[in-house]
């Protein structure tokens, strides 16, 4: 890493960088002038408690080094060291003094910093959609899996140990605006309601519209479903094969009447489709888009002639076709 240059190119991160990490010095000074432009560090100074000493480290002198490492593509605590010893990039960003890898972790586990971290990630987030011009919204719900080595983390359903924290992202924006750590073995499902309920809530507060909302199957709950049907949002979710599902899949696939797909370009493929009505033991009736392709090697545990995909949708508006490639 050189300090030669202010505003020439260069690795800030020699450890595990990659060429879509490749960030400029001068860039990562433009991303610390917006957090001031938007209000960021204030808001970190207004929900973080600053120190009992006047000499001690102030909320902002942790987060926003270790803000501008991970954007220039650091990936460990150690990593800060390099934001330590650019003093070209320390100058443009007025950077006094900043903490230890080892400090900023003992700082971070406080849980009432994690907290306040949170509304400077609301304020920030309402901000952004606020300004977009965007009216209707699609949220996207996944959890992800962490591996990691770490003695708290617990194994996962793939067999290693893991974090497994859930995320939503408005779509139109590419925007994370809900997050939720949690230990490996945490069932994929647990907090999508709450997650599409908070999302909700954000932007009808900013007179914006949570109009569509996606899935795969660790959102096919009831309670999800009912609070679509609630909100007047519109959802496709993977169908969880369970037994009804698996049913309904056995039924119709001796019917005739299924439709060839075609992609988006008007092109054949491999798949057909038909639909079905359903519903769960405690939910309006919904739709199933039930997809089939042939298998392309029949073996002693899947004999069947075909593989099955199944969607679950309340969007009418739309054909079977649009909602499949949606």
């Amino acid at each position: 890493m050189s300090n030669d240059g202010i505003g020439q190119r260069t690795l800030p991160f020699k450890l595990g960088v990659t060429s879509e990490t490749i960030t400029s010095r001068s860039g990562l000074a433009v991303f610390h002038e917006a957090a001031l432009a938007s209000g960021v560090v204030a808001q970190i100074r207004k929900h973080l408690p600053t120190p009992c000493s006047n000499r001690g480290i102030q909320p902002e002198e942790y987060v926003m080094p270790l803000a501008l490492m991970l954007s220039g593509g650091g990936r460990t605590m150690e990593h800060i060291r390099e934001i330590k010893q650019d003093t070209g990039l320390r100058r443009l960003c007025g950077f006094r003094r900043i903490p230890g890898a080892d400090a900023i972790g003992v700082w971070l586990k406080t849980p009432y910093r994690i907290v306040g971290m949170r509304r400077v990630n609301e304020h920030l987030c309402r901000m952004i959609v606020a300004k977009s011009g965007v009216t209707d919204f699609t949220l996207d719900t996944d959890a992800t899996l962490i591996e990691t080595e770490k003695a708290t983390a617990k194994m996962c359903y793939k067999g290693f140990r893991a974090f497994a924290p859930l995320f939503s992202f408005l779509a139109e924006l590419g925007l994370c605006i809900a997050s939720e750590f949690r230990n490996g073995d945490v069932p994929a499902g647990v907090g999508v309601e709450r997650q599409l309920k908070y999302a909700h809530r954000l932007l009808t507060s900013l007179g914006k519209r949570l109009r569509y909302f996606r899935s795969d199957s660790a959102g096919y709950q009831a309670e999800v479903i009912n609070t679509c049907h609630k909100l007047g949002v519109k959802f496709t979710i993977t169908a969880d094969r369970d037994a009804a599902v698996k049913a309904i899949i056995k039924r119709v696939s001796q019917e005739s009447g299924w439709i060839r797909l075609f992609d988006q370009d008007g092109e054949r493929t491999d798949r057909e489709y038909k639909t079905a009505v359903h519903c769960m033991e405690k939910t309006e009736a919904f739709t199933l888009i039930i997809q089939r392709r042939p298998n392309p090697k029949p073996d002693l545990f899947q004999p069947e002639p075909y593989r099955y995909y199944v969607i679950a949708t309340n969007d009418y508006e739309r054909n079977s076709q649009e909602l499949i490639w949606f």
